[in-house]
This record gives structure tokens, sequence and C-alpha cells, in this order.
């Protein structure tokens, strides 16, 4: 389901055009990890299961074949997803995006959504 949001800027952005007052985005809501679709100034995407790859508790779970009947399994799972919210709540902190979609979820045509895929990968994988 794409909704088509419009976001009037408020204060003039530094990285855009002053006259560049409308933007366009296509979003697909099922997708959204964090924010309201509806309102926001800052969007970014992420490819979670890419982040998730690289989360200690979840690689032990997927070499080992851990499974839901395993005992192994349930002390480690909940450490994966709260590690991915950690990293991106940090992420989102420090550039400011209040609006976080897994890629192709926020569209536009103005340019490309940033990607912090990268950032947030960084902090599971330094943290774990």
């Amino acid at each position: 389901m794409f909704v088509q949001v419009e976001l009037f800027l408020a204060e003039a952005d530094l990285t855009m055009p002053a006259e560049a007052t409308e933007e366009q985005y296509q979003i697909d809501e099922e997708k959204i990890y964090y924010g309201n679709a509806k309102k926001f100034q800052k969007p970014c995407v992420i490819e979670a299961q890419k982040v998730y790859e690289g989360i200690p508790s979840y690689q032990k779970i997927v070499e080992n074949g851990f499974t839901k009947d395993s005992p192994e399994y349930w002390p480690l799972m909940p450490k994966a997803p709260s590690a991915f919210v950690r990293a991106l709540h940090a992420v989102c902190k420090e550039g400011k995006f209040d609006l976080v979609g897994e890629i192709g979820a926020i569209d536009t045509p103005a340019g490309k959504v940033p990607d912090v895929t990268e950032e947030v990968l960084k902090l599971v994988t330094a943290t774990n």
C-alpha cells in the first residue's frame, strides 16, 4: 500500500535550493520501522536483513541451526532485536532522522533517500 505524503518545508534547508518548498514522497507504510509516514522531516532507509546478519547473537543462531525448539535459541534471540533497535536509535539521533523504512519503502523524485545500513551495521558489530 503506497500513500503519497507532501511535506512542506517550514525553514530553508541549506542542502536544497531555496525555491524548493514542497517535496513528494511515495511511502510503503508496511515497511516503515520507525516514525510517522504522514508527518516527518528527514527520512532514511535501511536493509534490516543485512544488519541482522551482522549481529553476533543472530549469527550464532543461524550458524548452529538453532530453532525455537532449541534451548540455546531463547537466550540469544532477544539480543538481536535489542541490538538492532539500539544501533538504529543511535544513528537516527545522530543524523536527526525521524522516519526509517526498509530500502525501497521511501521514494522521492527529488533524489536518493539516505541509506543508514552501514552505519547501523558498524554499531551492532562493535557493541556485541
